[in-house]
């Protein structure tokens, strides 16, 4: 195709102006050379794509958040929970959802969910995640310290964690690296992170460092909420593979709890050895010895 502008043109505004008309009616479904809003009907599939990638620029889509417009927004105009928000043709069909989102810890992908189901995920497929155990959030008691990785914890009459012999009724094992966790509702309450305000139009300097400053004590707000409910909670494996704290464990050997003090440990028995109480206690076989010597065990279920 040959150049339309060339050196030396003296109407090369005319010509500019001519397809500045022609685009903004149609029906290339273009936008204007100035920017404005796509208009004209598609006449075939459109595609947007890119020869090469530049670090720090991005396309954005949708519809961007009045509050926060640091990032796009693709939507259905008709927001009615189980309408189709976004199709990934062969990949993944996003649908309108009206359960709000759980909580504002750090991740990297946060779902909501169908009210009159309870559900946010369909997987045709299996989920694959890098961690060996199913872990649950599990509230202290008053007095629980805190709690190590691989560490042997008991469960109270209240149902809460213990580090304390005397108040367990059952025991558990500290989760490392679970690959799912449940009852991670502990922060809801919170709400959501403070977003960060938008610098208006009239506002001053000193007008938009009082609002900046706001912000960043909002946030350093939140953050000691979130960082004291944390201290509240712990993750505790209930299936899986866990290391946990007992050395000198041999593969095939269980791990019993046992006092230690005030507190609890762990030793590793043999099967042959075990009192049918000592094998109601156990926390799970010896599968495997970690690097640092740790037992690592699948977790038997109280």
């Amino acid at each position: 195709m040959a150049d339309v502008f060339q050196d030396g043109m003296p109407n090369v505004n005319e010509e500019l102006n001519k397809m500045q008309r022609a685009f903004a009616v149609g029906p290339y479904n273009a936008l204007p050379l100035m920017g404005g809003v796509l208009s004209g009907p598609l006449v075939s599939s459109a595609y947007f794509w890119s020869t090469t990638f530049v670090a720090g620029q991005l396309l954005q889509i949708g519809v961007p958040n009045p509050t926060q417009r640091n990032y796009s927004v693709i939507q259905n105009p008709a927001q009615v929970q189980g309408n189709a928000n976004l199709e990934i043709s062969a990949s993944a069909l996003f649908f309108v959802s009206s359960g709000a989102m759980n909580n504002a810890i750090g991740t990297a992908l946060s779902v909501g969910y169908n009210t009159q189901t309870g559900r946010s995920i369909i997987a045709t497929g299996t989920i694959n995640g890098g961690g060996a155990d199913y872990a649950e959030y599990l509230i202290k008691s008053l007095r629980c310290g805190t709690i190590a990785p691989g560490q042997i914890v008991g469960i109270d009459a209240d149902g809460k964690l213990t580090d304390k012999w005397n108040h367990a009724i059952a025991f558990m094992a500290k989760s490392t690296n679970p690959c799912m966790v449940g009852g991670d509702s502990w922060a809801q309450d919170l709400g959501e992170r403070p977003a960060a305000p938008q610098r208006g139009e009239d506002d001053t300097d000193d007008a938009w460092a009082v609002k900046d400053a706001g912000h960043a004590a909002a946030l350093n707000t939140f953050d000691a909420e979130l960082e004291q409910l944390r201290q509240t909670v712990d993750r505790i494996a209930f299936a899986g593979q866990v290391p946990v704290n007992v050395l000198d464990a041999t593969p095939g050997q269980y791990i019993v709890p046992v006092r230690d003090g005030e507190g609890i440990a762990g030793m590793a028995m043999d099967e042959d050895d075990m009192t049918l109480q000592q094998y109601m206690r156990a926390i799970g076989k010896v599968i495997a010895i970690e690097e640092d010597g740790r037992a690592r065990i699948i977790v038997k279920v109280a």
